[in-house]
């Protein structure tokens, strides 16, 4: 979808199926105007630049995503994820 949208094709073009998600929590952490930022927890295969997307049609003004960050999925989270070189060094080395 990201590609398709940067190369300027429109969704109703590509008959894109609606599907349903549950959003569990919506928290707004910090507004800034036209900034904001927000935490989300939803039910799996929700595309939140979708969410960001509807968010700017409803309020008649546009709206994108400029970071995202997963911090769990399934039972995974990033309190417990490990940095690259602690479990390869080498792996550093080649990401920087």
């Amino acid at each position: 979808m990201y590609t398709h949208a940067r190369n300027g094709v429109k969704e109703s073009d590509l008959g894109i199926k609606i599907r349903k998600a549950t959003v569990f929590e919506f928290d707004i952490n910090d507004e800034n105007f036209p900034l904001v930022s927000f935490r989300i927890l939803c039910s799996k295969g929700t595309y939140i630049r979708s969410i960001v997307r509807d968010f700017g049609i409803y309020l008649n003004s546009g709206a994108y995503l400029s970071l995202l960050i997963r911090n769990k999925i399934g039972e995974y989270s990033l309190d417990s994820a490990q940095e690259v070189n602690s479990f390869n060094p080498d792996m550093h080395e080649r990401l920087s």
